[in-house]
């Protein structure tokens, strides 16, 4: 009998101890949920641009997580980056940058990319694939900063033209001013001499009578 309630007793004092560590081990396998990835700055073939991982945490304590990028296929790894994440952010107070960490790295070339973002923290990895279109950028082609220089070119060229252009009727402007005023300096000089002509005749016309008075 007596071993009997010792074998019962110790059923209860295992049940009691793995009992919490079983829910121990719940809590930590759900401490964190990765809910989306969502492409925060767009990407070019030029430039780099950013992810959101939206992730959650359930529990009363924050959750640090390691999240990885890679190509899907596994050929390249774009980034790598440590996040903690706050506790109890299901809640609807919890502020947005609390829920998300961002990651920022490049792709080569444009085009459809497919990448493979891992979250990996408190025994536990979740993955998603998420796709991405890359545009093509036009700071990436050679013609693009051709055309810009000849564009400066065709403005310095129509800006000197335009000068010159100006600078040539100020000229003419000035040459005819020039012209103008030695013709009116003429005609003046000419019209001062006629007016002299007419002013003397009359003199002119009394000393000639004066003197045929004389000889007669």
């Amino acid at each position: 009998m007596r071993t009997y309630h010792k074998i019962v007793a110790l059923a209860l004092v295992l049940m009691l101890a793995v009992v919490p560590l079983c829910l121990a081990a719940s809590e930590d396998s759900d401490a964190y949920s990765l809910k989306s990835v969502e492409v925060v700055r767009g990407f070019t073939d030029q430039g780099e641009g950013s992810i959101a991982v939206y992730i959650t945490n359930g529990t009363s304590s924050p959750v640090t997580v390691t999240i990885k990028v890679d190509a899907a296929n596994g050929t390249r790894s774009y980034a790598t980056k440590e996040f903690t994440i706050p506790a109890n952010t299901t809640t609807s107070n919890v502020k947005d940058s609390d829920r998300h960490a961002e990651v920022s790295f490049s792709f080569e070339g444009s085009g459809h990319k497919e990448i493979k973002v891992t979250v990996t923290g408190g025994g536990d990895t979740q993955t998603l694939i998420k796709d991405i279109d890359v545009p093509h950028s036009i700071w990436s082609d050679w013609t693009t900063y051709v055309v810009i220089i000849i564009v400066i070119i065709f403005i310095i060229v129509v800006v000197w033209l335009r000068m010159r252009s100006v600078s040539d009727a100020k000229k003419e402007n000035k040459k005819e001013k020039v012209f103008t005023q030695m013709a009116e300096e003429k005609k003046a000089k000419k019209q001062a001499a006629q007016q002299q002509t007419i002013a003397t005749e009359p003199a002119k016309k009394k000393i000639y009578e004066g003197s045929k008075r004389r000889k007669q």
